[in-house]
């Protein structure tokens, strides 16, 4: 198929497309979330093989979304790299609305991303905020 992908919870990741015999139409980060009708998201990974595995076939048809990432958050100036606590709480967060999120230390100030399905994004950026609010008190989004 000339695909390397990998299941997580959202469906199936597209790793990779090798230029032939190519995937028109898909993209490194793209998830299929459904394949000959069959949904692959809100499973576990295991189950996410075994799906994708069942429905797998020439011309199956998929279902796909593109993954975005987005700037959610920046961190009040002179913020150190988060961890305890405040990492607990992302982790959680990131959980919550089925994100990989971080942090980015690589110049001040630092800042929260995420990536995930686009319609997560507007109510993980206001949670964020509200995250922010309790750990940096004077910070205003």
């Amino acid at each position: 198929a000339g695909l390397d992908l990998c299941p997580t919870q959202w469906g199936m990741l597209v790793e990779s497309v090798e230029p032939e015999p190519g995937q028109p139409g898909l993209e490194v980060d793209d998830i299929i979330v459904s394949i000959a009708g069959h949904p692959l998201d809100g499973l576990s990974e295991e189950e996410v093989e075994a799906t994708f595995g069942a429905g797998f076939g020439h011309s199956a048809q998929i279902e796909v979304l593109r993954l975005v990432a987005e700037q959610l958050a920046i961190l009040p100036s002179g913020t150190k790299e988060p961890d305890g606590t405040f990492s607990e709480d992302l982790d959680q967060f990131a959980k919550r609305f089925n994100l990989d999120v971080w942090v980015k230390c690589t110049a001040q100030p630092l800042t929260v991303w995420a990536k995930g399905l686009p319609e997560a994004m507007p109510l993980a950026r206001a949670e964020v905020d509200k995250l922010l609010q309790f750990y940096f008190p004077m910070h205003s989004p």
